[in-house]
């Protein structure tokens, strides 16, 4: 097997109506058109119509798949009887169709690692329309191969709130599910994971169900911390220590979880913060202590 990362992904058509420009499914063509750019292994879903319009320029490390329906699209009418019950600001965004998609995104990477087309030891799940909102989008080629499964925290999750049945009935923006990356064995158990817990039947976004398998399997984990904009580029340090990342390690402190404490001095302590947050930073580490 070779050491490499295959990073899979996939557009569809749900039927989203909205003038809103990040949300608009047809911005989406030249945003994955920018995403085609980068010189990575990509493995695509997506339909033959969609196909059809996207541009790009042929070459190895290239594929596609072609489905004829998004994943999950049995499941729509059940779907749509879960999400009356959905809390969102933002209808016309999450649609059930959305909800799908957004859990579909497992499956996808399922099959993609079952297949394995480049025979690479790593994945990782990358958003279609990911260029619409991260900073510095080009890092992706110098992405390192991690040993655990490295995701975007954008928000300290309690360890008691994800045991509330009302937990993925709203959007808590806790992980960003835009991009996440690790060892394949650790992705398809992560996969099969996130199936458990909608097996019988998907009632919000797949963030939330993601934030309950972090603090299930909370070792198998290696999380960065940062906004929408920080995926990729803060995977291995952050070059802001933000109000976001500061209110997580409070949060944390606060709530005397110690690991997760840890989890976020050590990756600050090793960012090229400034004097003074790092002093903060410290005395939060001896307070620990």
């Amino acid at each position: 097997m070779i050491s490499g990362i295959t990073y899979v992904s996939g557009f569809f058509d749900i039927e989203r109506v909205t003038d809103a420009y990040l949300q608009n499914p047809e911005n989406y063509y030249g945003w994955i058109n920018q995403l085609f750019l980068y010189d990575i292994h990509l493995y695509f879903f997506t339909t033959e119509d969609i196909y059809k319009r996207l541009v790009f320029t042929p070459r190895p490390n290239l594929h596609f798949k072609i489905l004829e329906h998004p994943p999950y699209y049995e499941k729509y009418e059940e779907t749509k009887e879960n999400w009356k019950k959905y809390q969102t600001g933002n209808p016309n965004k999450d649609t059930y169709q959305f909800g799908c998609l957004t859990n579909g995104k497992f499956l996808l990477l399922e099959e993609a690692i079952k297949l394995n087309p480049f025979n690479h030891t790593h994945y990782s799940w990358i958003d279609a329309g990911i260029t619409k909102i991260v900073l510095q989008p080009e890092l992706i080629l110098d992405i390192k191969l991690p040993s655990k499964i490295k995701l975007l925290l954008l928000n300290y999750i309690n360890p008691e709130e994800i045991k509330q049945k009302e937990f993925v009935l709203t959007c808590r923006y806790k992980i960003a599910g835009g991009f996440f990356i690790g060892p394949k064995d650790l992705m398809l158990s992560f996969s099969k994971w996130i199936q458990e817990l909608i097996k019988d039947g998907i009632h919000g976004l797949e963030q939330e169900y993601m934030a309950i398998i972090y603090r299930i399997h909370n070792d198998v984990f290696d999380p960065y911390f940062g906004d929408f904009c920080d995926l990729i580029r803060n995977i291995e340090t952050t070059t802001n220590m933000s109000w976001l990342i500061k209110r997580n390690l409070d949060q944390a402190f606060d709530n005397k979880d110690s690991s997760e404490v840890h989890r976020i001095i050590s990756y600050l302590l090793k960012s090229p913060i400034s004097l003074s947050d790092k002093i903060y930073v410290e005395e939060k580490y001896h307070l620990l202590q």
